[in-house]
């Protein structure tokens, strides 16, 4: 997602039951461009995050119903994930642990440089944010390229091979199996003439001594049952 469709799109949640410094955080982070809802009661901050998407929590770790850690322990259970930062007024090294293993983006103490640096550590952590967003998508694209690389892979009718330098067989298509009736995993790690005489072998590896590919090259081939078939062969030497 882009940075500028996250700003328009983010819902910053500030919880916070000092009504006075959630006036103050409110204000700070609206400034910043982004859409803020204000709380200072627990239950309503919770069945707004329940009820919209693409929340950003702000919450100050000591509320007066419950805490930071139980709130966020409690909307993780209901398979609720979101970003956030904690704020606090005390600079307890067990809590900041304990919150930052959550998953937290920050960790903030309500010192005398709090209200000078929130607005940089908001930001600090959206870009954070913003990266993990980019991440996880390239990740869906990866995965979906591969699915489709797989299921090109598997019903390929030809047979698609990949042989190492000492012409060891590294990957094979499925559909070995139709046509030299050998499974996959028999072939993995074998030597190529397990299939072809030696005097084949070398006439290839004469060829593509010369040119890194050999096309549309008619040669035979032994089966599983030793059955001697004539085949067209197509090979890309990669180094």
């Amino acid at each position: 997602m882009k940075k500028s469709d996250l700003k328009n799109n983010l819902n910053v949640v500030i919880l916070e039951d000092d009504i006075s410094f959630m006036e103050i955080l409110n204000l700070k982070i609206s400034n910043l461009g982004f859409k803020t809802y204000p709380f200072n009661n627990v239950k309503q901050a919770v069945d707004f995050i329940k009820n919209n998407n693409l929340i950003f929590l702000i919450t100050d770790y000591s509320l007066s119903s419950n805490n930071a850690k139980k709130i966020i322990t409690d909307l993780r259970n209901q398979n609720l994930d979101f970003p956030f930062i904690v704020v606090t007024g005390e600079g307890n090294e067990e809590i900041a642990s304990d919150i930052m293993k959550l998953g937290a983006l920050d960790y903030i103490i309500k010192d005398t440089n709090f209200l000078k640096e929130i607005s940089n550590k908001f930001l600090n952590a959206i870009d954070k944010y913003n990266y993990i967003l980019e991440k996880q998508e390239w990740q869906k694209k990866i995965e979906i390229s591969e699915q489709k690389y797989h299921k090109i892979f598997d019903n390929i009718i030809d047979i698609y091979f990949e042989i190492n330098n000492n012409r060891i067989i590294t990957e094979v298509s499925p559909s070995v199996k139709n046509i030299l009736g050998y499974e996959r995993d028999e072939l993995i790690g074998k030597k190529f003439n397990i299939f072809t005489d030696n005097i084949n072998t070398k006439i290839i590896l004469n060829k593509l001594k010369k040119s890194k590919y050999l096309n549309n090259y008619r040669t035979t081939i032994k089966t599983k049952n030793k059955h001697i078939k004539t085949i067209e062969v197509n090979i890309k030497k990669n180094k």
